[in-house]
Formats: C-alpha cells, sequence, structure tokens
C-alpha cells in the first residue's frame, strides 16, 4: 500500500489520537484544532516519510501513536519554547532555581 493511501486510510485514527493526546493535555479547541492541522502536515511532511518509515514491528496504532506523543512533544517547544534554569540558580540551589522560574518562565514580578 502506498503512503498517502496508508494515511487516508487511518485518518479516523489519527483523529482519534489527536483528541486523545488534546484531552490528556487539558487544550482548549482552537489549540486542539490547531495542533491537529500542524500534526497532519508533519505527517504527510517529506512525502508521507512517517509512513514510509513505518517497518511493522508494531502496531499501525501503537506506532502512530507514539509518532503522534512526539509531534506533541515537538509543537509544545515550538509554542512555547523551551526554558532551563540557568547555572547560576542551580548553583545557589532550589530556592534559586523557583524564583527564577516564577521571574522568568512564568512572567511574575
Amino acid at each position: 500500500m502506498r503512503p498517502e493511501e496508508q494515511f487516508s486510510s487511518q485518518l479516523v485514527l489519527i483523529d482519534r489520537i489527536l483528541a486523545s493526546i488534546c484531552r490528556r493535555n487539558a487544550f482548549p479547541l482552537d489549540e486542539s484544532e490547531d495542533f491537529a492541522s500542524w500534526a497532519k502536515l508533519r505527517l504527510v511532511a517529506d512525502d508521507y516519510g512517517v509512513f514510509r518509515k513505518f517497518e511493522g514491528r508494531s502496531s499501525i496504532s501503537t506506532y502512530l501513536t507514539t509518532v503522534i506523543v512526539n509531534l506533541f512533544r515537538d509543537y509544545r517547544i515550538h509554542r512555547w519554547g523551551k526554558w532551563r534554569p540557568s547555572a547560576e540558580a542551580k548553583r545557589l540551589g532550589a530556592a534559586a532555581v523557583q524564583l527564577e522560574t516564577l521571574i522568568n518562565r512564568d512572567g511574575r514580578t
């Protein structure tokens, strides 16, 4: 089966996985729709590369779930960025890391 046919035949499963991940992470409806369209675009990118890489060592649902969970992680980093405490805050201890988190990451005063 060609990759584009696999994508079309698994579209219901893909939508179910996307909805499940968005529910589990308490995404609002508009953000869920944005993520779903972004993820589908990634699934068809590189001429359906995700489907061409499927080797059949697991079920297609397990494979797609793993791929979409990883896409969700990438989407969160893409939208919100990746934050890490500074080396100085780490040296000063847990209280300094928490203070830096509140001020720099969360935007508190």
